[in-house]
């Protein structure tokens, strides 16, 4: 393939021509949600699951909903680094993956030793 010296005024007018309008180049034309609507359904989620409970026992919920989170993330997090190693990608673009449980980890052990009733069962030293 040979690379050339320049382009012409003609080929830069047919490429600008096919180019499309930079008003349709949009990305956040994309079916994914916004942050705002992310953010709307984790709060509709939980004022829903709160709504129905009494206030005793909101708090104990709402941790019980970080751990179970916290422990799907981390679990999505060394499941993706699985599929990574199976598929033979080189270690150090796993590698990261696997830290990042080892965080989500940690964010569970250290919610788990604190304690928000009398009756935390997820307390780690009660």
């Amino acid at each position: 393939m040979e690379i050339p010296n320049g382009i012409s005024t003609a080929d830069l007018a047919s490429l600008l021509e096919d180019a499309p309008d930079e008003n349709t180049c949009n990305c956040s034309d994309s079916n994914r949600l916004s942050q705002a609507q992310i953010e709307e359904i984790a709060c509709d989620v939980l004022d829903s699951v709160m709504d129905e409970l009494n206030s005793e026992d909101c708090t104990l919920v709402h941790k019980v909903i970080c751990l179970m989170a916290i422990s799907r993330f981390k679990l999505w997090h060394e499941s993706l680094a699985e599929n990574m190693i199976e598929e033979g990608i080189p270690f150090d673009l796993v590698k990261g993956w696997l830290f990042d449980a080892g965080k989500l980890q940690a964010c569970g052990q250290l919610l788990q030793s604190v304690s928000v009733s009398d009756d935390d069962f997820t307390c780690a030293h009660a």
